[in-house]
């Protein structure tokens, strides 16, 4: 089980050889704030995303579920679907909840990315060195470990085990365990590099 829904998130936030994915760059403009989606289109167009399009949807507030509102999302859905589209990059930050129930209402195949990843995809693009691609996956994955309790909740894994730490606990520490076990691993690597460097 940790396996199986550790690799899914991988999936949902990979950042690795990209060939061409096709993509939707989506903005929630907020009063005050500055318009990110052209920044965000020329970076995701560097690193090979095909754009197809762009959606922006102005709002006093964030949207509880799905950051943006149901008639957008609509939209954002519709888009998805007439485009044949891989990822849908959102020039805001995500919160976790956000990204799997957006994955969830678009498809569950539709790749839901916000801006903080794909700055990491285009960090990953640039480095060279195996110890640089160390460091960009492994904040990438403390980045994403809050995303596994959400992931058990969409996938109906929640409320299927109960134990005494209450309903789900059990698959979420086992995908928990999984993903430490993996950031655990990349230190230790990065630490064999360090004493390497210094002659330690």
């Amino acid at each position: 089980m940790a396996k199986y829904v550790f690799l899914q998130i991988l999936n949902l936030s990979y950042y690795g050889e990209l060939s061409s994915l096709r993509a939707v760059i989506v903005e929630l403009k907020l009063p005050a704030l500055p318009p990110l989606i052209e920044e965000t289109k020329t970076m995701a167009q560097n690193i090979r995303y095909e754009v197809v399009a762009t959606l922006i949807q102005r709002r006093k507030s964030v949207h509880h579920s799905y950051t943006l509102g149901p008639g957008r999302l609509d939209d954002l859905k519709q888009l998805v679907d007439d485009n044949d589209v891989d990822t849908v990059i959102f020039a805001n930050a995500l919160t976790s909840s956000h990204v799997f129930k957006l994955t969830q209402r678009l498809g569950g195949e539709v790749r839901v990315i916000d801006r903080n990843l794909l700055i990491l995809e285009v960090f990953d693009k640039r480095a060279f060195t195996n110890e640089a691609k160390l460091q960009i996956r492994l904040v990438k994955l403390k980045y994403t470990l809050s995303w596994g309790r959400e992931f058990i909740k969409l996938r109906g894994i929640m409320g299927e085990q109960l134990g005494w730490m209450g309903p789900g606990n059990y698959p979420y520490q086992d995908y928990y365990r999984a993903a430490r076990n993996r950031i655990s691993r990349i230190e230790s690597e990065l630490d064999d590099i360090y004493k390497q460097k210094t002659g330690s």
